[in-house]
């Protein structure tokens, strides 16, 4: 009979101890591995997200790069109003290069038209027809935004004389 105890506590023992380990490996996963896991796996995640922000700030900052040339090519086509004199100094080297006498009526800067701001520049010209064309079509094509809402042309004394109003935007 000892020997049926003895393998009865023996056997009861070994399986205290296999459901202690059981246990101890039950909690230690609980309360250690999943825990660690989880924090893994969030800082994974946090790390992604982290990387396509990285990407995305990259791409916006190349765009913001693109767009920031883009708006100076833009500006430098509006007259501002600091440089009026240079741009009359400009219209006065076309009416030289065109071979027309250029007086310059009025000016007035920045006056609102349609929630634009316009610069009207009103001028005489005199000089070969084919002269005042030529002053014309290099107002067209300055590097400005402008727009010759009036042109007359006529004849006093055999000399073709011509009556310009010229729109340019303004910042």
């Amino acid at each position: 009979m000892n020997g049926k105890r003895v393998f009865y506590r023996t056997f009861i023992g070994g399986i205290a101890v296999n459901l202690l380990l059981l246990g101890g490996g039950v909690s230690f996963h609980l309360f250690f591995i999943k825990p660690t896991y989880e924090n893994f796996a969030r800082q994974n995640q946090t790390i992604a997200e982290l990387e396509q922000r990285q990407t995305s700030l990259g791409t916006l900052s190349n765009e913001v790069r693109q767009r920031s040339t883009d708006i100076a090519r833009l500006q430098e086509a509006f007259l501002n109003s600091q440089d009026v004199i240079s741009f009359v100094t400009l219209l006065e080297t076309m009416a030289d290069r065109s071979g027309v006498a250029l007086i310059i009526k009025s000016a007035n800067v920045e006056t609102e038209a349609n929630l634009k701001k316009l610069s009207e520049f009103e001028m005489s010209l005199a000089g070969p027809a084919a002269n005042i064309l030529q002053f014309v079509t290099l107002a067209e094509n300055m590097p400005y935004f402008t727009d010759i809402s009036s042109l007359t042309i006529t004849s006093q004394g055999g000399q073709p004389q011509a009556q310009v109003r010229l729109h340019v935007l303004t910042l």
